[in-house]
């Protein structure tokens, strides 16, 4: 039913209105005393991702509700994930359940506009709902829901079209966006450093750069300290694949930005600089640099 709405944000708010989110969550808790098969719990995980991907404000009370804890703790105490769980055991075995708890932590945060500078090189979904059926029509495009229309006063009919109602409200509810980063940021880059799969780290790497955007530099500051995310931005720099190498060098953009007098002292003593540096002289990178000046 889920899926059937969810193209339609009206319609998905109207399945949830009960409480099915509340409920979902609860079910897959790391705390949940209710038993369930393994394919129950994906479609769990599955409704919960599509009422989040298909609706703003449902997106909104899941964070509203604290449930990135809930996520957190489920990939945290996954032993397909870590050898020692530092959360009680979940039941998050698969690929494809992990899959779909990513896709969820994704859609929680809007997408980088197309006119962001950092937008072009960034992971993107593969669709933007998901589903295990064929196809379906993109949403139309719709005027922001009513609740989160309430917090943009002032702005007027043109303007309230072209912005993000998940933009919006993260931008009314910044604690929202502060909690997303203490409970799920450090598990996102964990489960990229243990995961082989590319699916896996390339959602990982959208989560992690969606928040890296939005995030106010105060936010950053304080959520980093203890976070060692130059080595990380090192890592992505040294990565044979090219999408994860440009996703690097835009992430250490944007912290470059947001926190020069910080970063540019660690990236110098973490390897970024080096690694930076590196690209530069690479023989690729100076072919490619020559023919965009028309030198052959």
């Amino acid at each position: 039913i889920s899926e059937s709405f969810a193209a339609s944000p009206v319609r998905i708010k109207l399945l949830c209105s009960q409480g099915l989110i509340e409920h979902a969550a609860r079910l897959v808790s790391v705390d949940s005393n209710t038993p369930l098969s393994a394919s129950t719990y994906t479609c769990m995980i599955r409704l919960l991702a599509t009422c989040v991907a298909g609706s703003p404000d449902e997106a909104l009370k899941f964070m509203q509700l604290g449930m990135t804890r809930t996520v957190k703790d489920s990939l945290m105490g996954s032993t397909m994930l870590f050898s020692s769980p530092s959360s009680p055991a979940s039941l998050l075995r698969s690929s494809d359940q992990l899959l779909e708890f990513l896709s969820l932590v994704s859609h929680l945060l809007p997408p980088i506009p197309p006119s962001a500078p950092s937008s072009s090189p960034l992971p993107v979904e593969s669709s933007p709902i998901p589903t295990r059926s064929s196809p379906r029509r993109p949403p139309a495009a719709a005027s922001p829901p009513a609740s989160l229309a309430q917090d943009v006063g002032g702005l007027d009919s043109s303007t309230l079209a072209e912005v993000n109602p998940r933009e919006v409200a993260l931008k009314n509810h910044p604690e929202l966006l502060q909690q997303y980063g203490e409970d799920l940021l450090v598990v996102l880059v964990q489960v990229y450093g243990v995961s082989t799969s590319s699916s896996v780290r390339q959602k990982c790497l959208l989560s992690i750069s969606r928040y890296f955007h939005f995030a106010s530099a105060n936010q950053l500051q304080s959520l980093l300290e203890n976070i060692p995310i130059s080595s990380f931005v090192a890592s992505l720099l040294s990565s044979k694949e090219s999408s994860v190498v440009m996703t690097g060098l835009v992430v250490a953009e944007v912290l470059m930005n947001k926190l020069p007098e910080l970063f540019s002292k660690y990236f110098l003593k973490e390897g970024v600089v080096h690694a930076i540096q590196q690209l530069a002289s690479s023989p690729t990178t100076s072919a490619t640099a020559a023919n965009k000046d028309g030198v052959t």
